[in-house]
């Protein structure tokens, strides 16, 4: 299986998290945005403010393959991939 790395933004700093195997790009992509739900969700429970926030994501080689903006989650247009960087 293939190895990606997920890095969430916040608009002024980055988490890397470990590299996880998944099946594919799509299953990458659905994991991006399933993550990105979760922390949205937390931000707004605490209050936060999310201008800013994104989820991108890697491959092995480093190269980033796409991205989840937390803005199109909120607008439910993560879902017709909207702003996503899917080929």
């Amino acid at each position: 299986m293939p190895f990606y790395r997920f890095e969430f933004r916040d608009g002024t700093r980055t988490q890397t998290m470990p590299d996880i195997d998944l099946p594919d790009l799509d299953a990458a992509y659905e994991e991006a945005k399933r993550s990105t739900r979760d922390l949205l969700m937390e931000a707004t429970l605490k209050g936060e403010e999310r201008t800013g926030w994104a989820c991108r994501v890697y491959d092995r080689d480093g190269q980033r393959i796409l991205s989840v903006n937390f803005e199109d989650i909120v607008l439910n247009r993560a879902d017709d991939d909207a702003g996503t960087g899917l080929p």
